[in-house]
Parts: structure tokens; C-alpha cells; sequence
């Protein structure tokens, strides 16, 4: 079996990249910082067997799947790909996160136009 943590990290990235997922995603739902994460990546982290069975967890692939990689397994592995449940909670998270500061910014672009109309209406009424 090759445990060679900078070969598992390779393994990793090229999951992660496959599915188009950030690597701040990844380490938020791991609960690491990015740099941590990244050190995973790179190999420059010790992996024991938590942490590789988290991962595996996260990706929704067997933790099996990160020591011997097949890239087709891992691809049609019960889910295509991005189709993992945390990674759906991540996403539903930060898209609506999104949603509402757009809300927010329209809401207040909103009020400065309203300020901005009332204030027309004032220099119109002026003039009559």
C-alpha cells in the first residue's frame, strides 16, 4: 500500500480539482485553516488514519480510495462528481450566504435611490 503522505496529497488535489472544489471548502468542512489543508496537499503534513478517514468522508470515497487511487472509482464512487453531502451543505451554505449579502446591497441600493427620488421630487417642487 502506498502511504506516502506527499503521494496521498497528490491523490487529494487531484480529487479535489476533478470536482472543481476550493481548497477553502474542503479544509472549512475538515474544520482547518486553508494553510493546513494546503500542507496536506503538498505534503508537508503527516496523515494518520483520522484524517485520511475525514477526508474520505468529505469527498464521499472510500478512505481506501486515497491510498490505492483509481481515478475511475473515484469518479463514479456512489456519487458523480461534487455529489458528496457535505460538500452539498458547504455550497447550500456559501451560495446562500451569497444570496442574502446581494439581498442586503440591493435592499440598501434600494434606499439610497428612494432618498435619491424624494430628494428629485423636492427640486421639482421647488421650481414649480
Amino acid at each position: 500500500m502506498d502511504s506516502d503522505n506527499s503521494e496521498i496529497g497528490r491523490r487529494i488535489r487531484l480529487i479535489r480539482t476533478l470536482r472543481g472544489i476550493k481548497q477553502n471548502n474542503i479544509a472549512d468542512a475538515l474544520h482547518l485553516t486553508q494553510s493546513q489543508y494546503s500542507n496536506i496537499e503538498n505534503g508537508k503534513s503527516k496523515l494518520d488514519w483520522h484524517t485520511i478517514k475525514e477526508i474520505a468522508r468529505v469527498f464521499d470515497i472510500d478512505p481506501i480510495l486515497l491510498l490505492s487511487f483509481d481515478e475511475k472509482k473515484v469518479l463514479t464512487n456512489n456519487a458523480q462528481i461534487g455529489d458528496s453531502n457535505a460538500l452539498h451543505h458547504i455550497m447550500d451554505a456559501e451560495l446562500k450566504e451569497q444570496y442574502e449579502k446581494q439581498l442586503w446591497e440591493l435592499g440598501e441600493e434600494v434606499k439610497l435611490l428612494k432618498e435619491e427620488i424624494e430628494y428629485l421630487r423636492k427640486l421639482i417642487n421647488e421650481q414649480k
